[in-house]
């Protein structure tokens, strides 16, 4: 995973936000058609950048712990959720997606917009996959989404942003088989007028969704099934078109 910058984190904060607006809605939805219970729900959001789709969480009254690997995303997130902080309700973690453990189990574990895509290769994928398995509850929920062969091929783009206190410029690249890179270049205004430059590369793997289902089968997960992207809740059949396959799995019984 990424360590990344703090110039890039405010960035990340203000302008890619939008992922975690459209998704938590949905995350929700899914989570409370499977708790039942009057107690309040645990959530672990897994790769939790700056704590956008934890604040969702957090204001519908779930109680969240947010991992990351990142100390600047970390800050943001703290800083965004400092009531929940404060009173409880939520803490983050800095930690590796796919070596980490928790003191308490949780009842939901989350982790979107293809961070797990980031792992560097499909062991960390599945040690990932044991580490959640081991944070969640028994009959726990785990949603995440991985990016598709369609999704990488949309970085293979250059695009330029400008806005009044900072311009970022991305070039992307695809080898159409299993690997996108992206290098992003920024330029922060600073109080005094002048530029501050910063950069970022940023490596994705596509992992087979197919053998991960197949995975998640054989290490103790029941009821693994992609979903639709409009309603979680809803199973898809087969890998749906479209830029990211979303996958849920409920945890097994065993230890």
């Amino acid at each position: 995973m990424i360590p990344y910058s703090t110039r890039f984190a405010e960035i990340y904060d203000e302008d890619w936000s939008g992922f975690a607006s459209r998704k938590a809605p949905k995350v929700l939805d899914l989570f409370r058609n499977h708790h039942r219970s009057s107690d309040k729900a645990v959530v672990l959001d897994l790769c939790c950048g700056t704590g956008q789709m934890a604040e969702h969480f957090l204001e519908q009254g779930f109680l969240v712990t947010g991992i990351d690997q990142s100390q600047a995303m970390l800050d943001r997130a703290l800083a965004r959720c400092s009531p929940y902080v404060e009173s409880g309700s939520a803490n983050f973690l800095k930690a590796n997606a796919c070596d980490f453990s928790l003191d308490t189990s949780v009842d939901f574990c989350v982790s979107a917009y293809d961070a797990l895509n980031h792992l560097p290769d499909q062991e960390s994928l599945w040690r990932c996959f044991d580490a959640v398995f081991r944070a969640l509850k028994p009959h726990g929920l785990f949603v995440f989404d991985l990016k598709t062969k369609q999704g990488m091929r949309g970085w293979n783009s250059i695009s330029i942003t400008e806005k009044p206190q900072w311009t970022l410029i991305t070039r992307g690249t695809y080898d159409d088989r299993d690997t996108a890179h992206r290098r992003v270049t920024g330029f922060v205004r600073d109080d005094d007028g002048r530029f501050t430059r910063f950069e970022e590369t940023m490596t994705e793997r596509w992992f087979d969704p197919e053998s991960v289902c197949q995975r998640l089968e054989g290490t103790g997960w029941r009821e693994v099934r992609y979903a639709l992207s409009a309603d979680l809740t809803r199973p898809a059949t087969g890998v749906p078109d479209g830029s990211r396959v979303y996958i849920v799995a409920e945890r097994g019984a065993r230890s």
